[in-house]
């Protein structure tokens, strides 16, 4: 039988009358755990069975009298599973009702052995087919009433004119119930927000033509055009390494620009122009390498242009690596030159359209994912950017015109 362990206070400081109630007012709970749970088997015979009920009792459940501050009256889910000790109430609860379960007529007796009429017992009794009467107390060894009472009352439980749940812990179901309303309040107006917000959210992506939420792409711009003047640069072999790139895999290397919010068609016609070019490195310099530019002051420059497009560099660097692009040796004593040096990669914040590190191609089949590691130290102002673009578009056309 199940039971939820919670013990519910009937009334406070009640009176005889009160525990009587409570008692009769508990049967129907207790059937119903007997009809859930059989337990002694129907023969038929009202009186044999009315001494299998009361024995199943006393097999299992050791009688202890309650105290002078609790009255307790235990259903049997809870008197079988759990205390498994009790008093009169809970015995003759226990019994009647698995007599009841099985289509039997019976009620409690409340017995006083004091000159008094005030009960300070209760057993049960059962009804034959013919009507007749007969008293079973499960506390006594014999199951026999005692003959010295002094005064009994019978209480049928057929004619209760109150249901249970208008009697038994009246204001406990009423306060459960009005806290279940208050959750559900509350989670219908935790979906209206979820619903509200997801309509928000469908209304920006709408008018933002899909793109992700975060930083917009024009953001980008300026990156975009201090790469692409590296690139007419063939800047450390750059444009010889993207049109191999292109050559081998021209979806990856659209997919990755589209995602810089570029036109992969100006990409692709720089890269063609550029490709041929002398790339423009020498010796190890102040950045890493002397890349001696016509005109302009070498290490400013370089500096400036490898900064304002380092996290498109950083991003296409993994790009290469992932399609197994090599960097250029031929003029670098024989060392592979990287499009950024270590330093600018230390002071590269890895970023992307959503403000996040921008994966350019996924990792290698069996390879852990790994997320680049942001570093804040340096982020070049949008006046850097658009002044190291300028440069370098002034560099191309100075190189252009001395050859």
């Amino acid at each position: 039988m199940k039971f939820n362990g919670l013990t519910t206070t009937v009334v406070k400081n009640g009176n005889t009358q009160d525990i009587i109630n409570a008692l009769i007012a508990a049967v129907p709970i207790a059937v119903e755990q007997f009809k859930q749970v059989p337990t002694t088997y129907k023969t038929g015979d009202v009186l044999q069975d009315a001494k299998n009920a009361c024995m199943y009792v006393r097999d299992r459940v050791k009688y202890k009298a309650d105290g002078f501050q609790f009255q307790d009256i235990q259903l049997p889910g809870r008197m079988f599973n759990d205390t498994k000790q009790a008093d009169c109430k809970s015995f003759s609860l226990a019994a009647l009702a698995n007599l009841l379960s099985k289509g039997y007529n019976g009620g409690f007796r409340f017995a006083s052995y004091r000159p008094n009429k005030i009960p300070t017992h209760v057993y049960i009794y059962v009804l034959d087919k013919s009507g007749k009467k007969f008293t079973f107390d499960p506390c006594i060894k014999n199951l026999k009433e005692s003959p010295k009472a002094t005064y009994i009352i019978d209480m049928d439980v057929r004619y209760l004119s109150e249901p249970y749940s208008e009697i038994y812990g009246r204001e406990e179901r009423r306060a459960r119930r009005q806290e279940r309303r208050e959750n559900r309040q509350e989670r219908r107006e935790e979906r209206r927000e979820n619903r509200q917000e997801r309509r928000e959210d469908r209304k920006e992506r709408r008018a933002s033509g899909d793109k992700p939420k975060g930083l917009p792409r024009v953001t980008l711009a300026p990156a975009r055009g201090a790469f692409l003047g590296l690139l007419a640069l063939n800047f450390r072999g750059l444009a010889s390494r993207l049109s191999s790139a292109i050559s081998k895999d021209s979806k990856k290397v659209q997919e990755f620009w589209n995602k810089l919010g570029g036109d992969f068609s100006k990409l692709k016609s720089a890269t063609e122009k550029a490709k041929s070019k002398k790339p423009l490195f020498g010796q190890r310099g102040v950045t890493g390498y002397d890349d001696t530019f016509i005109g302009i002051e070498p290490a400013t420059t370089a500096a400036a242009g490898a900064a304002a497009a380092s996290p498109i560099l950083l991003a296409l660097e993994k790009l290469l690596k992932a399609l197994k692009i090599g960097g250029v040796a031929a003029e670098a004593g024989g060392k592979v030159v990287e499009l950024l040096t270590p330093e600018e990669k230390a002071n590269t914040v890895p970023i992307d359209e959503t403000g996040e590190g921008f994966e350019a191609a996924d990792p290698e089949p069996g390879a852990a994912k790994t997320t680049p590691s942001i570093v804040s130290n340096f982020k070049p102002s949008p006046l850097l950017i658009g002044g190291a673009a300028a440069a370098l578009v002034l560099i191309f056309v100075l190189t252009k015109k001395k050859k």
